[in-house]
């Protein structure tokens, strides 16, 4: 008997997807899924020629775990490992609770000193073609990006206040 695919129902994994997903097969290598393709293939230090677009999910079509699903079932039926179940789980822990939770940032032009509060940092970075992550490493002080370009302009990145 073979095992399922997934764990049945009812995991955080079940809440729709509210994102567009890219399923994509580096050839040899594995099938993987992302909201963001460009940023995911320069983290592993990919090109677009490197992999093949399989589909996308439409935004609220689907939940994580039907997503995961699709994943593994091209994977298996390229004849490549699947990821293994721990790897759904700790996706689903990172989505919920303070590890998953957006946190709010207040962005400042250099400038003019006109600042905003910025709450759903992965639209917002989308959104300004930013790369994923650039508002919290801009406001994190270990690393060493100061800023973030936004229409042309510099801007520093501070986590708001009131958030942990």
């Amino acid at each position: 008997m073979t095992k399922p695919l997934s764990k049945p129902y009812g995991d955080n994994g079940d809440q729709i997807c509210p994102e567009e997903m890219v399923i994509y097969h580096v050839p040899n290598v594995k099938v993987g899924s992302t909201n963001d393709l460009k940023t995911r293939l320069r983290k592993q230090h990919l090109t677009l020629a490197d992999v093949e677009v399989l589909f996308t999910v439409p935004a609220n079509s689907a939940t994580h775990n039907h997503i995961w699903r699709m994943e593994k079932m091209n994977a298996r039926m390229l004849g490549l490992p699947s990821e293994h179940e721990g790897n759904r789980l700790a996706v689903n822990r990172v989505r919920v609770g303070k590890l998953g939770a957006s946190r709010k940032y207040t962005v400042t032009n250099i400038e003019t000193g006109r600042s905003f509060d910025v709450t759903g940092a992965g639209a917002f970075e989308r959104t300004h073609e930013l790369g994923q992550g650039e508002l919290s490493q801009a406001a994190n002080h270990r690393h060493n990006r100061k800023h973030i370009i936004l229409n042309g302009k510099k801007h520093v990145v501070e986590y708001a206040e009131g958030t942990d």
